[in-house]
């Protein structure tokens, strides 16, 4: 799949992103939500491991205070509180297309910049997820 397909396939995608606000006392933290839906014959497999892969890379930096919050929140009310690491959950709305849909905790006034990241990131992976695999050989430069 070449770039411009790939771009032409998140265009038409229409990739959606909601926030829902995790609690003001986590430091101003919300729950990006990204759907990217992919046609139900691609490998769906490679596209959650690139969506995943591009939403650790970039939320890295933020789990860390992210997840001391739910601790606090699991000691002070008793709860079960849920994991903070991206996580990409999967959805059938219509016979051709799988909706993957990733959950992530960013810092509100980051929310832009992030969300773009993850897309721009989720994208390069996808299509180094789809180039052929390399037949084995000696490929070194300077042999013959």
């Amino acid at each position: 799949m070449s770039w411009n397909d790939l771009m032409q396939h998140a265009i038409t995608a229409k990739i959606v992103a909601t926030l829902i606000l995790l609690s003001g006392a986590v430091g101003f933290h919300l729950l990006l939500i990204i759907t990217v839906p992919i046609e139900r014959d691609a490998n769906w497999q490679q596209a959650e491991e690139a969506l995943l892969r591009a939403a650790n890379e970039v939320c890295a930096p933020y789990l860390e205070k992210a997840r001391s919050y739910m601790k606090g929140l699991e000691r002070q009310h008793s709860l079960d509180a849920p994991g903070v690491e991206p996580r990409v959950q999967i959805q059938l709305p219509d016979p051709k297309w799988i909706d993957l849909v990733l959950r992530t905790p960013i810092p509100a006034r980051r929310r832009g910049r992030m969300e773009q990241e993850i897309i721009k990131r989720y994208l390069v992976n996808w299509q180094e997820a789809q180039k052929p695999v390399e037949e084995s050989g000696d490929t070194r430069a300077g042999t013959s």
